[in-house]
């Protein structure tokens, strides 16, 4: 998962990362990075997740997560991130998402992008468990 400043929603690519996804009554149209070119996005849910911040861990629960199958990358929009009362801090290569004073994820910059320490789990192979 990368942070990404430029992205209005969050944004997944793996149908099997979702825990309850729905149809979306229009399809939405993303402008992507790459000039002019789009992807459209038909579903919307919920992806479980856990962070992982100074040797622990924490259960993370993202809404509202867009499915777009033709991304590179999940990425997670700090603008959505800030509206749901968090704080994104980038210093030094490093990037960490606040709750109040509490760090709840730390990520490293890879290349231009932000990849944050975060496990997502595949439903499906819960339930074999």
């Amino acid at each position: 998962w990368f942070l990404d400043s430029g992205a209005s929603d969050h944004l997944a690519r793996d149908k099997q990362l979702f825990t309850d996804l729905h149809r979306l009554s229009e399809p939405i149209e993303i402008a992507v990075a790459k000039n002019g070119q789009s992807v459209v996005a038909e579903h919307c849910g919920t992806v479980k997740m856990t962070a992982f911040v100074n040797g622990r861990s924490i259960e993370c629960t993202v809404k509202n997560v867009l499915f777009t199958p033709h991304l590179r990358h999940n990425l997670l929009s700090v603008v959505r991130i800030e509206k749901a009362g968090m704080r994104v801090v980038f210093d030094s290569g490093k990037a960490q998402i606040y709750r109040g004073n509490e760090p709840i994820v730390c990520g490293a910059r890879r290349n231009s992008l932000y990849e944050m320490d975060f496990r997502t789990f595949d439903p499906e192979k819960l339930l074999l468990c």
